[in-house]
């Protein structure tokens, strides 16, 4: 049951951190979506924790947003 929850928690952390770094570099969810091919209503499901990412797919959105 712990690492449900610490999982739930990191895709959480994950989901806030996708949000602020695509705010700041001044692109919308849809623009974030194209650039790695997911529609902008997937884009914010992943930034509200509605759904569930691995670090994996984080690492993916963060890489076309041009961070590591």
């Amino acid at each position: 049951m712990k690492n449900k929850f610490e999982n739930q928690e990191n895709s959480s952390l994950l989901g806030r951190a996708i949000q602020q770094v695509r705010k700041a570099k001044g692109l919308t969810q849809e623009e974030l979506g194209k650039r790695v091919g997911l529609p902008k209503s997937s884009i914010s499901k992943i930034e509200k924790d509605l759904k569930h990412i691995s670090f994996e797919d984080a690492s993916l959105l963060m890489d076309a947003m041009g961070e590591k």
